[in-house]
């Protein structure tokens, strides 16, 4: 890999790591992620290589996993407005606030950052 191509990627790296740090801290939106990625993709030299377009992919789909793991939880808006997890640590946690499973099943559902009411 030539020393251009490894600068451009590197950086590149970087900067999508920003992103996902940027997204834990100020809770962004899936959306305002993707935009985020797409800024930095468009901003790559035209020439940039298949295998470092690819290598970049695959470091957004860790990052991607890492936050799914590490800073979302799975959540129910009750019709009272209610915000309830699957999560069995959260302080939400549906069994904790007195809802059974059977009650969930119909009602809206996304992921939201851990402890807060942001939605991803």
């Amino acid at each position: 890999m030539g020393t251009n191509v490894y600068k451009i990627q590197s950086r590149a790296k970087s900067k999508l790591c920003d992103i996902y740090s940027q997204a834990k801290c100020l809770h962004l939106t899936n959306e305002e992620i993707i935009v985020k990625i797409l800024e930095l993709k468009r901003a790559l030299p035209k020439a940039t290589p298949y295998y470092v377009q690819t290598y970049l992919n695959g470091c957004i789909e860790i990052l991607t996993d890492q936050l799914y793991r590490d800073s979302l939880e799975f959540c129910f808006i009750m019709n009272n407005g209610d915000i309830v997890s699957t999560y069995k640590k959260s302080l939400r946690y549906y069994k904790t606030l007195g809802y059974s499973i059977s009650e969930l099943t119909d009602k809206k559902n996304r992921f939201y950052y851990i402890g807060t009411d942001k939605p991803y």
